[in-house]
């Protein structure tokens, strides 16, 4: 196991969304979804540098989570009993995927009644 389809999966990544992100062979061109898929099997050694973007991604997710659990905490004076409405799209992460997937470690963390959807 390289753990490539798991990080992909804990960013809520599918092979092509990850595509999107992730850079290909040549400067400034992205991987295609063949060599994702090869990766997630793999059948291809991952590159250092998509691990370095998907490390990143991983850091950009981390950081919108504690926003939004500390937008909480600023809500209710940190009594964590006030629910804090997010709109979800508004998350500044580079893609939908990204988005839902800080939202969903805000709400494990706290819980479901403290971080409700809005759209």
């Amino acid at each position: 196991m390289n753990g490539f389809r798991e990080a992909l999966s804990m960013l809520c990544l599918t092979f092509e969304e990850a595509a999107e992100l992730l850079p290909g062979r040549e400067p400034g061109s992205l991987l295609s979804v063949t060599m994702i898929k090869d990766y997630a099997r793999g059948k291809s050694r991952v590159p250092a540098d998509v691990w370095e973007t998907l490390g990143n991604l991983f850091e950009a997710v981390d950081q919108a989570t504690d926003e939004i659990i500390a937008d909480q905490g600023e809500a209710d004076g940190g009594t964590a009993t006030l629910p804090l409405d997010v709109d979800v799209w508004a998350i500044d992460l580079p893609h939908d995927s990204l988005k839902r997937a800080a939202f969903a470690r805000a709400r494990l963390i706290l819980g479901p009644s403290l971080i409700v959807a809005v759209s």
